[in-house]
């Protein structure tokens, strides 16, 4: 007759003690450690010295803070800032790493803004910027702007596209985009150097831009003479200032 007691697990019950004893050990020593000084943070090191607000984590026990629920907060703080990581550095440090936006152009609404490619709006310098492309047409596209917000506008969509097609052109390239005026994706119209204007639609972008970078390549001695170029037909038509 065989031993009942030999049925029994034996090991399994063995394993599964010894798991919640080591489980209970590491949780008071979590537990232990977590409340010591050694582990308040006492220096908070942002990247490039980016003035944040960060008085909720100077302080904290390091074990305790929430890194992501953290970025969230400074992100909605401050707008302007592409993304913003948080890394713990024990025993008592944490590193910001905070990524800028790098603004395309400014975009006048109610007023003015800078928008990256994203098509993010955040706040721009006291000084604008010289060198940088001028966006109009819009202002009564977008009601209520704020910084942080996503403009999720075709016309933005065409006119950021235009900006970054236009400086791959060899020749147009060295002749910076002044303004863009997008009241509508058939009826754009760009000004670049020497006062003139260029009229285009979206539909074959780059195509036309290819016959302006050659236009201007053919009439760069003349280019102060032309009022405007307007591509929106199937051949460009060149308009002459002292032309009737």
């Amino acid at each position: 007759m065989k031993d009942s007691r030999s049925a029994f697990p034996v090991k399994p019950v063995v394993f599964i003690i010894a798991g919640c004893a080591l489980f209970f050990a590491l949780f008071c020593l979590v537990r232990k450690m977590s409340s010591l000084d050694l582990f308040r943070v006492k220096q908070v090191m942002v990247r490039g010295g980016v003035p944040l607000e960060l008085s909720g984590i100077e302080g904290a026990n390091i074990f305790g803070i929430d890194l992501k629920k953290e970025a969230r907060r400074l992100q909605q703080l401050y707008p302007g800032y592409k993304k913003i990581r948080l890394i713990k550095v024990f025993p008592d440090r944490i590193f910001v790493d905070v990524a800028e936006r790098s603004a395309l152009a400014y975009l006048r609404l109610q007023r003015y803004f800078c928008v990256d490619e994203q098509m993010v709006l955040f706040n721009p310098p006291e000084q604008l910027q010289a060198g940088l492309p001028l966006i109009l047409g819009l202002e009564r596209r977008v009601s209520n702007p704020s910084a942080g917000a996503r403009v999720n506008l075709s016309e933005l969509g065409f006119a950021l596209s235009l900006i970054k097609e236009a400086g791959q052109e060899p020749v147009l390239r060295n002749y910076p985009i002044k303004t863009i005026s997008v009241p509508g994706l058939s009826n754009a119209s760009f000004s670049i150097a020497e006062g003139l204007e260029v009229r285009i639609s979206q539909e074959r972008m780059e195509e036309k831009l290819d016959i302006l970078n050659s236009l201007l390549a053919q009439e760069k001695d003349r280019v102060s003479e032309i009022k405007y170029i307007d591509l929106r037909f199937k051949e460009p038509v060149i308009k002459l200032k002292n032309a009737d």
